[in-house]
Order: structure tokens, then sequence, then C-alpha cells
């Protein structure tokens, strides 16, 4: 994008980035949902994966083989209730697949289409973003997979053995819990990022966040309660936790780049006094 072009050249340099990022997210989509990965030999010693054309048996239902393995109790049983329950789960992994590993050329395109507006400094400021972006999402899916979902799933559903029920849940329900949780702690461990870019941008001044420290921690149990794909209000707990600590970390990352950027300003004033 150029600050020289009309608003129809804006417009069409927009509808070209979005089509590749269409293109891009669409074709890993269809490789998910319609190619499988099998071991093939290619010697005595070694084998290789290969994709190879299989709709039934495809990526996203390993992919969902893996989830029931490491997040669902060995006494919950996975159905499905309705014919076409088990293929739209398997598409919904496809395009969250997508998504995700689509990622890259997702930020590339959109940082492409609006750096030519910005100044050097901001375009500066935003690549250096994309690191510590990247990486809070990662760790943000990681922790949620590994320790609050399958804690979540076990404790909701143990109350129902506790009762002595059977314990069912369905395909999309268990897929979309899942995915909930990942976006959901994805998307909340960029509170440190957000409230940086905030000052840097001097919208908000570096007190704010603890004069406003209160306020935040009720915006931040409202926002567990509202990303949380269950009504039991522990789950709410399991996400508010985790982002109060981010927040406290984004506030002294905070503090510490203000009295940095002070002291060089006043190295800079002895110098020119000097």
């Amino acid at each position: 994008m150029s600050k020289n072009m009309t608003l129809g050249e804006h417009v069409s340099e927009l509808k070209r980035r979005v089509m590749r990022i269409l293109i891009v997210v669409l074709g890993i989509t269809t490789f998910v949902f319609f190619f499988s990965l099998q071991r093939i030999q290619i010697n005595e010693t070694q084998k290789i994966l290969l994709p190879i054309p299989n709709p039934f048996n495809n990526i996203a239902s390993l992919v969902i083989h893996k989830v029931v393995d490491d997040v669902a109790p060995e006494f919950v049983q996975l159905i499905v209730t309705a014919p076409g329950q088990a293929i739209l789960s398997e598409l919904l992994i496809a395009v969250f697949c997508g998504l995700i590993f689509g990622m890259p050329v997702i930020a590339y395109e959109l940082g492409s289409f609006v750096s030519p507006g910005l100044y050097a400094n901001e375009r500066s400021t935003i690549i250096k973003l994309i690191t510590p972006i990247t990486l809070l999402f990662i760790a943000g899916c990681t922790f949620s997979y590994y320790l609050v979902i399958p804690f979540a799933v076990n404790f909701l559903y143990t109350y129902a053995q506790e009762l002595g029920a059977l314990a069912f849940i369905t395909v999309p329900e268990l897929i979309s819990f899942v995915i909930m949780f990942l976006m959901g702690f994805g998307l909340s461990f960029q509170l440190p990022v957000i409230m940086w870019l905030l000052t840097f941008l001097e919208l908000v001044k570096p007190s704010f966040w603890k004069e406003n420290l209160r306020i935040a921690i009720v915006v931040i149990v409202i926002f567990g309660a509202i990303i949380t794909p269950d009504g039991s209000g522990i789950t709410m707990w399991l996400v508010a936790f985790p982002m109060l600590g981010l927040y406290i970390v984004g506030f002294l990352y905070i503090q510490r780049t203000v009295k940095s950027k002070k002291n060089n300003k006043n190295n800079i004033n002895e110098k020119k006094v000097k």
C-alpha cells in the first residue's frame, strides 16, 4: 500500500492480498482434509513420512486421535450422534490447521499492506513485535493443551463418574472445547504485548496499568468467563490467573522500558550540556 495510491487502488491491493491469504489457508486446509501421512520403507533401516491421498484416514483424523489420547480421560467415550458430526469435526480441524500454519503468510500480507503507510520507527516496532507475539501465542497454546485442557476435562467429567453416570462426549464438542481453549489462551497471552504497544503509542501513560489494576482484574475475569466453553466457573479462573500474571509481567516490563528510556535521555542531555 502506498500513500499516493487512490482509494480504488487500495481496495484492489487489499483484495489481491486477501486472495493470496485465502489460497494459502484453503491449500493447507485441503491438504489436511484429503491427505494422510504414511511411513514408507525406503531401505532396510529407514522410513520416511509421505502424504498419501486418503480422505477417510486423513491428517485431521490423526489430529483428533492425538487430542483424544492427550486430553480425554480413559473413562470418557468418544461418540457421534449425527451422520455429519465426524466429517464436520475433521473439517474444523483442517480449517484450524490452515489458519495456524498459514499465519506467517497472513502476517506478511497484512504487514506488507499497511507498512508503506507507517513511519520508519513504527515499521521497525511492528517487525520487532512479530517474534514475541508468535512466541506468546505458542506458549499460550502449549500451556493450555498440556496443562489446562486435560485438567479441565478430567475435573468436569469426574462429577459424572462419581454419580455413576456413563461419560460420553461427541467429537464436535471435544474439538470445539479444545480449539476454544487454544485460541483463548493464545490470544490472552498477548496481553503484555498489547499493554506495551498502547504505552509505546502513548495512548496510555505507564502509570495507567498500576492505577487501574482493580479494573483490570474485573475485565480479565469477565474475559475468562467469555472465552471458556463451559459454564462451570472453574475453567474461567484457569484463564484469569495466568492473565493476571501476564498483566504483572507486562507492567514490570513497561516500567523497566520507561526507566531505561529516561536514563538514555538524561545521558544524551548531559552530553549536549558538556
